[in-house]
């Protein structure tokens, strides 16, 4: 299982990457906004652990646009920020968990085994809209009789599209 760590503090991203190796996961380290959100578009990506505080595009952005795009991706807010009202504010935008720094790693670790195993379920590989077909692992996306290989921008896009077909989508989301 591969985690990202969006987060800028040094420290912090290798202690997390050290304890979490020996946990058995595989980590990927961003400690920009920009970056990691380009980085959780990744397939093999199961789990995010977000800082909010990050240079670039600030966490509560990354959050936003991640469920526009990976609406099934389970992350957890890794923050100091400590107000209710964050964390409410949070968990209310698509967040899975937040977790307030400074925090213990065993008790992050036990939440990260417990959205990984929530979100063992299937989710669904091909999705549908408007007469518009999207194959999320393959990138391959059919309308009608034509088929073509989506750019990963453009099956960004077109994710957001078709998981949301109701709403409108705007290049920021993608």
């Amino acid at each position: 299982m591969a985690v990202l760590v969006i987060e800028d503090e040094p420290g912090i991203t290798d202690f997390l990457r050290r304890g979490l190796e020996a946990a058995g996961f595989t980590v990927a380290i961003e400690a920009d906004g920009y970056r990691g959100l380009l980085a959780a578009q990744r397939d093999d990506i199961d789990l995010v652990v977000l800082d909010l505080g990050l240079p670039g595009l600030p966490g509560e952005q990354v959050l936003r646009r991640l469920r526009t795009t990976r609406p099934a991706l389970p992350v957890i807010v890794l923050t100091a920020k400590d107000a209710v009202s964050d964390r409410v504010a949070n968990l209310e935008a698509g967040a899975d968990d937040y977790v307030v720094k400074p925090f213990s790693f065993s008790e992050l670790l036990a939440r990260i085994r417990a959205r990984l195993r929530h979100s063992d379920q299937p989710s669904p590989v091909i999705l549908s809209a408007g007469g518009i077909e999207l194959d999320v692992r393959t990138r391959r996306a059919r309308v009608e009789a034509g088929r073509w290989d989506c750019r990963p921008a453009s099956s960004c896009c077109s994710r957001s599209c078709c998981a949301m077909p109701d709403r409108c989508c705007r290049r920021s989301d993608c």
